[in-house]
């Protein structure tokens, strides 16, 4: 449970506040922060997988996986950790005896294969010491890829492959239809949106620069 709430802390931002940093206090932060009656295995996780967040979001799948086994919590968090970098996914269902050791530090867009590259040279052990997860995750591999509606307070998986709406602006947000668009639109995505493409654009400059853009 302790790795669990690392994750946690990392991920969701009430556990960086005060922290110019962006990391939780202490570098840890609270792993006792929940206990595991706390969380539910029939609800999807709450607290997000923000763009950058892909190598966080697949340790807390599995960690969730190790504490709850394979269920709705767990699912939603193997779910956002593809739609952050699908390319980590793909990685994990190889032969482990195949796993990359060699990181790769050519310049790179967040969700790309070389993000997912240096993902399993640093966690790819945890994968690979645990057949029952990557068979976890073979099984329910189609399932991820639908997307869940990011409108406040709606999270509803699709019912068919490609049946959302992405965000025209982050390409990041996907949503079941106009209204949850809207009011995700005037709560909170207005300034996120345009601080992702502003962060897109900087590691895109930054790749031209370094000679090349991995993707």
């Amino acid at each position: 449970m302790e790795a669990l709430n690392y994750c946690i802390e990392w991920i969701d931002e009430d556990g960086k506040k005060n922290n110019p940093s962006n990391a939780p206090i202490g570098g840890f932060g609270n792993l006792f922060r929940h206990k595991k009656e706390d969380l539910s295995p029939e609800s999807p996780q709450t607290f997000g997988g923000r763009f950058g967040d892909a190598g966080m979001t697949y340790n807390a799948a599995i960690a969730s996986f190790l504490v709850y086994g394979a269920c709705q919590y767990s699912l939603s968090w193997l779910r956002d950790g593809y739609l952050l970098n699908r390319h980590i996914a793909a990685l994990i269902l190889n032969d482990p005896s195949t796993y990359p050791t060699t990181p790769d530090f050519e310049p790179r867009m967040m969700g790309s294969s070389a993000e997912a590259n240096d993902y399993m040279v640093f966690c790819g052990s945890m994968w690979k010491n645990s057949p029952e997860a990557r068979e976890w995750l073979k099984t329910c591999a189609e399932e991820i890829t639908k997307k869940k509606c990011d409108g406040p307070g709606c999270g509803k998986i699709e019912g068919r492959l490609k049946e959302y709406k992405l965000c025209g602006g982050c390409k990041q947000k996907y949503y079941c239809g106009a209204e949850c668009q809207t009011k995700d639109w005037k709560e909170n995505h207005k300034a996120r949106c345009k601080k992702e493409k502003e962060y897109a654009a900087a590691v895109r400059a930054m790749g031209r620069l370094g000679g090349g853009i991995r993707d």
